[in-house]
């Protein structure tokens, strides 16, 4: 009997072991898709000049119009759906369960030659600014995400040009309740396209 106990504590620790593993790879390909998404929805997003400005040599976001360029690039390829909120309802054939929380920062073209402290925090359903430091010289983004009191530091992007920021958050269930949640924050740095 000890012998069957024990043969079956060794199997149910070498299954324990593979569900967190096969969760580790998942919580990773899962990243990489949600970082993939958010930097081709954020590019889509680049382009939406300001038409009048453009003519006249200067370049300007027209936030609506990339704001709208950001949400039709999330359906189409991911299938999430703007909620006219501050997140991304998944749809059925999604890479996650739950919803994408994104909030946006532009940097326009007197900002970008400086090296900058952002820090954004999630505020209920929202993703919002919260401090924007000016660093001096290097057109560094130093970036921040704020979750229930949890700091997530971003990695440092290089700035080329006026850009748009979007910083996403992702809570996703698990495999199995045991190993945890699957916790994805991402940002996207992309320079305006003229």
């Amino acid at each position: 009997m000890p012998k069957i106990l024990l043969a079956l504590f060794l199997h149910f620790v070498l299954i324990l072991a593979g569900v967190m593993v096969i969760d580790t790879d998942v919580t990773a390909g899962k990243k990489m898709e949600i970082e993939r998404l958010i930097d081709n929805s954020n590019h889509h997003a680049s382009f939406a000049l300001v038409e009048e400005l453009k003519r006249q040599g200067v370049i300007e976001i027209d936030k609506p119009t990339a704001l709208e360029r950001f949400h039709a690039r999330m359906n189409q390829n991911g299938s999430y759906t703007w909620n006219g909120v501050g997140a991304y309802m998944p749809g059925p054939k999604s890479i996650t369960k739950t919803n994408v929380f994104v909030g946006w920062k532009y940097i326009d073209f007197q900002q970008w030659h400086n090296t900058y402290d952002l820090t954004m925090t999630m505020n209920g359903a929202l993703i919002q600014e919260t401090n924007f430091t000016d660093m001096g010289p290097g057109s560094i983004l130093r970036a921040s995400l704020i979750v229930n009191g949890t700091t997530y530091e971003l990695p440092p992007k290089v700035m080329t040009g006026p850009c748009l920021v979007a910083v996403a958050y992702v809570d996703d269930p698990g495999i199995s309740p045991r190993v945890g949640r699957q916790l994805i924050p991402v940002i996207s740095v992309q320079e305006l396209r003229f």
